[in-house]
């Protein structure tokens, strides 16, 4: 069968393995396509690197986004958005250890905002999340560790640090506490409309502020 890279005249080139269509390339756009029609027939894309040494933080691949014609220059043309796979620690014969960095910038090359680990740890604002879901606030981490292994969520600020619920003006806000039994088997709860605060156990109000 043929394979084949051809250009037509609307600034377009297609590319042909075994006589398929693989990968479309025009000026604004690259498209691939897996040529099987079978379930699960995706198309793959792969992104090696050829080093034979991988140690702590290596980087093995990374996506890109910039702007760099932009005509205001300076930090107009760095890169604005990224996202990586970087190595946890040195891989052996027992251990790819890898996280992916998310990576956005305001005022500067694109630096880490957001990190899941290789153990599903998702982290904002840390690159060393704790637990599932560790949040770094704006006056930074308090450098604590979080001991309770049974904590799913960790909300980490080094100054003051609030939760905020927010609501319609005649609505309720609540926190629910389910088991494997039941759901909302307590609630902590605030109305709104009547401007208190309940605190259920099993649908029934138990106190009142």
């Amino acid at each position: 069968a043929d394979t084949t890279i051809s250009a037509d005249t609307d600034d377009q080139i297609d590319f042909k393995l075994g006589g398929s269509d693989i990968a479309t390339l025009t000026t604004s756009s690259l498209t691939l396509k897996n040529s099987a029609t079978a379930d699960n027939s995706t198309f793959t894309l792969n992104l090696q690197t050829a080093e034979s040494d991988i140690a702590a933080d290596d980087v093995i691949g990374k996506i890109a986004f910039a702007a760099p014609s932009e005509g205001t220059g300076t930090d107009a043309n760095l890169t604005a958005a990224a996202i990586q796979a970087r190595s946890e620690g040195d891989f052996s014969s027992s251990s790819n250890a890898t996280e992916l960095q998310f990576m956005t910038g305001a005022s500067e090359a694109a630096t880490t905002k957001m990190t899941l680990s290789s153990n599903g740890l998702l982290g904002i604002g840390t690159d060393a999340p704790q637990r599932f879901l560790h949040i770094v606030g704006t006056d930074g981490t308090t450098s604590l560790s979080e001991g309770n292994s049974r904590t799913t969520l960790f909300l980490d600020n080094a100054g003051a640090n609030y939760v905020n619920i927010a609501s319609a003006n005649d609505a309720n806000g609540a926190i629910f506490f389910s088991d494997a039994d039941a759901n909302n088997v307590g609630t902590f709860q605030y109305s709104h409309s009547n401007n208190d605060m309940v605190l259920k156990v099993n649908a029934n109000t138990n106190h009142g502020l």
